[in-house]
Parts: C-alpha cells; sequence; structure tokens
C-alpha cells in the first residue's frame, strides 16, 4: 500500500513537473563593469581626467576609459538558464557613446528641412541631430567648452550603451581638468 502511495505521488509530483512552462527569458539592459584584478566589478560614476587646453575628443576618452581604466560595457548572454556566478557575456565597450556632447534639435528647429514648423518636427525636438549619412553629430561649443575650463574644473557626461535588443544603460562621468605637463 504503502509502495503504491508513493509511486502515484512520484507520477503526480512528475506530471506537475513536466506540465509547468518553462518561465520566458527576459532580456536584461546591458550593464557598465570595470575589471579589477581580472574580477567584473558594478560601477556607478567614472573620472577622466583631461589636460587643460588640449582639444578634446569624446571617441577619444571613452578609448582611454576602456584602455586604462579597465571600462567594460557588457551585455549576458541569456540564452538559457545559467547556473552560478559565471555568465557568459559579450563585449560590447566598442559601442559605447558619449551622450552629452551631441547635438540636440531645439524647440522652434525645422528638423525635416521642409520649410515649415510643424508636429511632425515637435516630435523630432529633443532628439539628437544626424547628418545626411545617419551619423550622430558632436556640439562643438560645448566639445571647446572642455577646452577652456581651468585647472580643477569639472564637466558632467553621460556614458549610454543599447545592446542588439534595443535595452539601454547609462553612466554618468566627470570630467576633471588638470595640469597641462
Amino acid at each position: 500500500m504503502k509502495t503504491k502511495k508513493i509511486l502515484i505521488f512520484i507520477l503526480i509530483a512528475l506530471l506537475s513537473l513536466t506540465m509547468m512552462g518553462c518561465p520566458e527569458i527576459k532580456n536584461a539592459p546591458p550593464e557598465f563593469k570595470q575589471e579589477v584584478d581580472g574580477e567584473l566589478k558594478p560601477i556607478n560614476n567614472i573620472i577622466y581626467e583631461h589636460p587643460q587646453g588640449v582639444v578634446f575628443d569624446p571617441s577619444t576618452m571613452v578609448q582611454y576609459l576602456v584602455d586604462n581604466q579597465n571600462l567594460m560595457a557588457i551585455d549576458y548572454i541569456q540564452s538559457g538558464v545559467i547556473i552560478g556566478t559565471d555568465r557568459p557575456y559579450n563585449d560590447i565597450s566598442d559601442q559605447i557613446e558619449v551622450t552629452s556632447f551631441y547635438e540636440i534639435w531645439l524647440d522652434g528647429d525645422d528638423v525635416n528641412n521642409d520649410g515649415v514648423i510643424d508636429s511632425a518636427d515637435e516630435d523630432l525636438w529633443g532628439t539628437i541631430k544626424v547628418d545626411d549619412d545617419g551619423n550622430k553629430i558632436y556640439d562643438q561649443a560645448k566639445i571647446f567648452i572642455v577646452r577652456i575650463l581651468a585647472v580643477d574644473q569639472t564637466m558632467a557626461f553621460t556614458l549610454r550603451i543599447v545592446d542588439d535588443e534595443g535595452d539601454s544603460t547609462e553612466l554618468s562621468g566627470t570630467i576633471l581638468i588638470v595640469a597641462n605637463e
């Protein structure tokens, strides 16, 4: 009798587990990490020291942060269930953008260049300007400001990363002006 009860219990448990649907895998956004002693650590803010009077280039700053401060943008591979803490990831650091230095369409701009400011233009106000080839345009005035800041002055910036699924993450940073040696 006990064997029947145990067998029925096992069959019901097995049937219950097989009939349960697997949960849907939801994409998590990419993350900014800093590699310290071979281990990925979370990062909330980053500081970039820029020499006073030197021409500033946002892409050079990003490359410096990646190469010298071990900044990484990672997108975890989420194609299945991962047991443990060593999760595989893709390094997408080459896709980091410095959004703070892009030109933005302002209220009253004729975004679509049709000679009329209408609701079609209003929908794009506040978005990043692009050239005819679709490349984002840097705001040269903001870039020039970094060059003329005095030693020990700072300027905030934002790094942004977007993964293949369209999820994004941002990281705040500070440009600290240092003496040019």
